[in-house]
């Protein structure tokens, strides 16, 4: 009998051990893929904030998923959020060629002429005046 009861009593601290075990390596695992998804996010923003166009809310949006898939603030991170700021400020500078040309467009509703383009104003013809003959 004290020999079931010293048995059980071992086989009861080893099960409790491997699901202690069991729980940290589940843990371990759900956080490495956590950390995993929030690097390839960082990866992603920086990636279109450094292309041709970026496109700055999809950006802003990546980053802000990144920093709430973790709380602490890392190097990748925080550089993402540097370069944010500072394509934002580059952006709100330029204009647009589309958006620039739209603006100096008249809104007088005239007919378009030329695939889209306003009609040119006619020339007025300019006499000019005949030189006068030099005789000697």
């Amino acid at each position: 009998m004290a020999v079931e009861i010293a048995l059980l009593k071992v086989v009861d601290l080893l099960v409790g051990a491997l699901k202690y075990y069991v729980q940290k390596r589940k843990k371990a695992t759900e956080e490495s893929g956590e950390l995993e998804r929030r690097e390839r996010l960082i990866s992603e923003a920086i990636r279109e904030l450094l292309s041709r166009r970026p496109n700055i809310n999809i950006a802003r949006a990546r980053i802000e998923e990144a920093r709430a898939l973790g709380n602490k603030a890392t190097e990748h991170l925080l550089r993402a959020e540097e370069l944010l700021d500072a394509v934002s400020a580059v952006g709100a500078r330029t204009v647009e060629p589309r958006a620039r040309a739209a603006s100096h467009r008249s809104s007088s509703g005239t007919a378009r002429k030329r695939g889209g383009q306003a009609p040119r104003a006619k020339k007025k013809l300019v006499k000019r005046r005949q030189p006068k003959s030099v005789t000697r």
